[in-house]
């Protein structure tokens, strides 16, 4: 049930809510310029709810995606609001006014943490989430695409990221050494195919990795049947879809990231930022050999094929 408590004139957010006013949008999003892209996939709930609480489409003030890792060829500028049916228009802070967005992009660490990052960031605005995961919306065009370049791959299929901004370092087994362990231990059980760019070769697995965009990763990880990867953007997409998946964190580093914004949000890592719905497991320097790891994720990913009952 979709509740709004707080006032959208609070304190909370001053900066994006006078920014969004100035330029007559309803919301000023964030486009995560020097992090990561999960950073702004978490605020497309609050823009599908709080468009039902005013009940009509609503106009948002962004820029063109901007990630740490950069952008690669033909990507859409803004890939998780397309096709939303709650956004009537998207307003291009660098055409209108590219310095005071920076404050926008700068605000996102003063939300309140007081759980999940999505709950945080629908607080500030007076919103509940009617539900505690991400929103995108995929065309069929996009749909029929994912499924024709997998369709040689028998199912069930198992999507796999091994990459991402915390993922674990060359020196860790889960680099690469344990994921090509789990596809051997599960290759008469399903088929793999991975995500990811394609000059990560740290984490290049020699799987299968149709994706080039995010819009088509989108699409992939809808026509998948279980995902596995990192806490990482993919991780929010899986979530987003309603996939059955496994989150790893890898805690060393996952810790490290966080500090680098802010030291208190060390302690809340895994509060805000992993789903309470998902298998969400975590990787700590002593479990670097990952075989109890390895069991555990083996171990979900064969009991989540059986309800499947597909036969390869």
């Amino acid at each position: 049930m979709l509740q709004k408590n707080v006032s959208v004139e609070s304190g909370l957010l001053p900066l994006s809510k006078s920014y969004a006013r100035k330029h007559n949008a309803d919301l000023a999003i964030p486009n995560c310029a020097g992090s990561g892209l999960g950073n702004v996939l978490v605020y497309t709930r609050l823009i599908d709810d709080y468009a039902m609480s005013l009940g009509r489409p609503i106009s948002i003030i962004t820029a063109p995606i901007s990630p740490k890792v950069g952008v690669v060829p033909n990507e859409s500028p803004y890939p998780f609001f397309e096709n939303n049916p709650f956004i009537g228009k998207i307003i291009n802070a660098d055409e209108v006014d590219q310095e005071g967005f920076i404050g926008v992009n700068s605000e996102e660490l003063s939300l309140v943490q007081l759980s999940h990052v999505i709950e945080n960031i629908c607080f500030a605005y007076g919103i509940r989430p009617r539900v505690l995961r991400p929103s995108l919306y995929l065309t069929k065009t996009e749909k029929a695409w994912a499924l024709r370049a997998l369709q040689h791959l028998p199912r069930p299929l198992v999507c796999l990221h091994p990459g991402g901004t915390t993922s674990s370092p060359g020196n860790c087994p889960w680099n690469v050494q344990n994921w090509l362990k789990l596809t051997e231990i599960l290759q008469d059980r399903a088929s793999f195919f991975q995500i990811g760019r394609k000059n990560s070769v740290d984490q290049d697995l020699g799987l299968e990795n149709p994706g080039r965009t995010l819009r088509e990763a989108i699409a992939l990880i809808w026509a998948s049947d279980f995902y596995i990867g990192f806490d990482s953007c993919p991780m929010h997409i899986a979530t987003a879809l309603n996939k059955d998946l496994i989150s790893i964190f890898h805690m060393e580093n996952k810790y490290t990231y966080e500090a680098k914004y802010k030291k208190v949000f060390v302690p809340s890592v895994m509060l805000r930022w992993a789903y309470p719905f998902n298998t969400n497991l975590a990787i700590m320097p002593d479990d670097y050999d990952g075989e109890k790891l390895l069991l555990r994720i083996v171990d979900k990913v064969s009991s989540s094929i059986k309800k499947l009952k597909y036969e390869i």
